[in-house]
This record gives C-alpha cells, sequence and structure tokens, in this order.
C-alpha cells in the first residue's frame, strides 16, 4: 500500500490540476476518452468549459486487489461517500480520471478505481500492445473483471471505515457506480448480483454509460462484429450494396457512416480477435495476439487477415463456447437505481445490439422501476472524436459525458431524494453548437463542469 498525501503546496492537488496526476491520467491515449476537441479553449467553450479541475487536498491510496491496480482518492472535504469507476477496454485505474475522477472529488465524494486486473503488458515498438494481450494471458477473463470490481469496491469501503469512520458513516457508506463500454458491462453486472449468494449489498445505484450486453443466445458483441469484419472491405472499399446492407442488419446506425473507416481501421477487428479468442480459444485460425491489430508503414491497418472470420459462426461452435459466455452474461435482474446513458451513433457498442434488448431485459425481470435508459443523439462510442478535423470535419457528433454528469445528479436525487428521473427516451441534439440538452426539461443548457 502506498499512501500520499496532497496538500496542495506547489500545485499538489489531488486532482488533475496537479501536474503529476495530469500526467498519469492522460497515459495510453486516455485523454481520447474526452471531448477534448469540442468547443474552444480561447472562448472557454464545450470541453473548456467543462473541463475545470479544482484545487482539492487530500490522500491518495495505490494499492493492489485480486492481481489489479487500484487507486482510492479521498477528499479532505469527504462527503461520506463513495464512487467506484467501471474502466473501458482493457486500459488502467488512471483512465476515467478526466470523465469521472475530477468531478466526484469537487462534489466531496472518495472515489475508487481498478484496472480491473488485467492491464496487459508493454511490448516495445507495439502501441496497441496493452490493448491486445490483456485477455491472452491464462488467469485473465471477463469474470475476473467483475470479482476484481467488487473486491475493488470492498477493499474502499474497508478503508474508509477504518481510517475516515465518523458518526456520520458509522453504518455504511453510500456507494455509486460509474462505467463506461466495457466498464458499462461490469457495472450492469455489478448491480444486478449485487447481494445474492450470500454476499453483502454494496452499492446503492449506479450510471452505466454505452455498456456491452452479453448474452449467450441472443446477438453480442462476437456475433455483431464478424458480420461486420465479414463485409467491412467490400462495403466501405468496394461499394457493395449488399455488403452496405449487411453492416446495417448486423447493427451499424444508419447515418454513421462516416465513422466506419476509423472503426474499420482500429476497432472492429481488433475487438473481434479479443473477445472472440477470449470466449472461444479454439476457434479456426486463430491469430497470435500482435496480429490482432498491424499497421503498415503509411500507418493503415495490415487487411491481410481479416479472412480469418470469412467462415466462422459463433451459432455453429461448440456448445461450450456458449457456457462460458453464459457465466458472464446479463441478466437484467437490478437490485438497485441504474440509468443507461446510450450513443445512438455508436459504432463499435452498437445500440440495436447493447442497449434496446437491455431495457427489454430488464423488463422482462419486472425491474423497470429501477431503470431509467437515455439515447442522445448524434453521440458516438468515443468522445475524443467528436469535432475531430479528420473523423468529424462537419461537426456533426455531440459529445456523451456531458450528459453522464447529468444522470449521475438523476441519480443522486433519484436514491437520496426520492425523486424519480424523467422517463426513459430519446435525446435529441441541440442547434447551438455547445450547449447540451437538459434531460429534465428538454431545454438547451450549458454543460457542467468539474467546478463541483
Amino acid at each position: 500500500m502506498n499512501v500520499q498525501v496532497f496538500d496542495g503546496k506547489n500545485d499538489n492537488w489531488l486532482t488533475t490540476k496537479n501536474p503529476a496526476q495530469l500526467a498519469a491520467a492522460t497515459v495510453d491515449g486516455n485523454s481520447g476518452l474526452a471531448p477534448v476537441s469540442w468547443g474552444s479553449e480561447q472562448e472557454k467553450t464545450g470541453w473548456y468549459h467543462m473541463y475545470q479541475p479544482q484545487g482539492i487536498t487530500g490522500v491518495q491510496v495505490k494499492d493492489r486487489v485480486e492481481d489489479g491496480n487500484i487507486v482510492l482518492r479521498i477528499p479532505d472535504n469527504w462527503n461520506g461517500k463513495l464512487v467506484a469507476a467501471g474502466i473501458p477496454a482493457t486500459r488502467g485505474e488512471t483512465s476515467t480520471d478526466l470523465l469521472f475522477s475530477d468531478y466526484v472529488l469537487a462534489k466531496g465524494y472518495a472515489f475508487v478505481a481498478s484496472d480491473k486486473g488485467t492491464p496487459g503488458e508493454e511490448q516495445e515498438g507495439d502501441p496497441f500492445a496493452k490493448a491486445k494481450n490483456a485477455l491472452s494471458v491464462e488467469c485473465a477473463s471477463i469474470a475476473k473483471w467483475n470479482r476484481q470490481f467488487r473486491a475493488t469496491v470492498r477493499y474502499a469501503q474497508e478503508y474508509l471505515f477504518t481510517y475516515r469512520k465518523t458518526d456520520q458513516v458509522a453504518s455504511e457508506i453510500p456507494t455509486y457506480g460509474l462505467g463506461i463500454s466495457n466498464g458499462g458491462y461490469v457495472i450492469r453486472y455489478a448491480i444486478e448480483n449485487d447481494g445474492k449468494n450470500g454476499e453483502p449489498k454494496l452499492f446503492n445505484g449506479a450510471v452505466e454509460w454505452e455498456g456491452v450486453l452479453w448474452r449467450a443466445e441472443e446477438p453480442n458483441l462476437i456475433t455483431s462484429l464478424t458480420t461486420v469484419v465479414q463485409s467491412a472491405k467490400t462495403a466501405l472499399y468496394g461499394g457493395n450494396l449488399a455488403a452496405v446492407n449487411s453492416l446495417y442488419e448486423a447493427g451499424l446506425p444508419k447515418g454513421t457512416e462516416f465513422l466506419w473507416p476509423y472503426h474499420d481501421q482500429y476497432y472492429w477487428f481488433l475487438t473481434l480477435n479479443i473477445y472472440r479468442d477470449h470466449f472461444d480459444s479454439h476457434a479456426p485460425k486463430r491469430l497470435q495476439w500482435p496480429e490482432y491489430l498491424a499497421l503498415n508503414e503509411q500507418g493503415i491497418r495490415d487487411r491481410s487477415r481479416d479472412d480469418i472470420f470469412e467462415q466462422y459462426s459463433y451459432a455453429k461452435r461448440p456448445k461450450k463456447v456458449k457456457e462460458k459466455v453464459k457465466e458472464i452474461e446479463n441478466t437484467g435482474d437490478l437490485t438497485a437505481p441504474l440509468i443507461s446513458v446510450t450513443a445512438a451513433y455508436d459504432t463499435l457498442i452498437f445500440p440495436r445490439v447493447h442497449a434496446y434488448p437491455y431495457e427489454q431485459l430488464v423488463k422482462k425481470t419486472g425491474k423497470a422501476k429501477w431503470h431509467r435508459h437515455y439515447v442522445i443523439e448524434n453521440g458516438n462510442h468515443i468522445d475524443g472524436l467528436v469535432w475531430n478535423e479528420l473523423v468529424d470535419p462537419n461537426r456533426k457528433l455531440q459529445p456523451m459525458l456531458p450528459y453522464v454528469y447529468q444522470a449521475f445528479e438523476l441519480l443522486i436525487q433519484w436514491v437520496e431524494e426520492k425523486v424519480e428521473p424523467p422517463e426513459s427516451h430519446f435525446v435529441h441534439a441541440p442547434t447551438e453548437p455547445y450547449k447540451i440538452t437538459n434531460l429534465k426539461t428538454k431545454q438547451f443548457m450549458n454543460p457542467l463542469t468539474t467546478q463541483g
């Protein structure tokens, strides 16, 4: 255990106002998770309005929990509550610092995050190595993500009880989950299984942002991306209408065509290999992890191995493949309030595969009263693409993070003040470029900031 005090002297803040904390937050391209291209720095609009990290003092704890690296931050003005982050992809424990940590610390919450126990290993000359190999070792698994996340939350609660116990928090520490992408899946799973099988209840509620839906017998990440990889080359570069229609049928939203080349380059093939191989370790023509994503001298993805998926069919694979998925699949059986925030233009975790079916799954369990689902027009999976000159030159996209902040505030009111949030709905994009749409009033508003 490493405990560090942040006293504010010489910019020694707990937040990313501290240059050292900012450096830790932006490793491995983490700044690309935030809408850093949205708005004007000179005019303090968009991201430059949102991102105003405060000078907060407090304590940071770094430790190892179930093979995972964790970071726990406790502000001196701690409000007695905890926010636990679900980390995206196979990223590290500081990857949501720009997204979540600064925001909740400014409000007095303690914050904890981990690398899910599968951090991946660096390899010289391969900037994508950690993403590619994180699940390739024998002890790494998605099931481990769920165990490690729960263990991380218990660690944080026990630390807070032991070292920061007061009359205010003598009996419990209200705890909220906040996760993105794969971390959104982890949040869903945690809320579905909390307090079951003899385990204590840890969570009071959660927000999940573009979470992955795992189901063994229904469309999932493997089935949808298999179709996409099979059809992408002729759809994008051959003008084949049947192939284009296959992409739509797989779940790609219409209107996202301008995002396809970027996702074809960096995400579809890589993601499919990672998760197909995890669940189907004896798949035919399986690649070694360094081949999951390879770029040539011009920086263009090597497509020469795309044909390994030509004949692949998840439905025809041995029963044990689906059984492995079933071990970690979502149930929708919520044990606490959950708000889902979905990007209508998500070109990786397609809403028709991962978001709308999850809403229906929750309804089937009779837990719809504990669920809200907001679908954000023109939102996409990666906020770093918003207004990116190469990917979004026409400034079509709007960021998701401001809506996640709104959802978090609605969650707290729901749990602590019994004020129910608006019913699930499609959220139309504002007509003013630096505004967002208020989830309650549907009027335009400035995004919330990290000022607290």
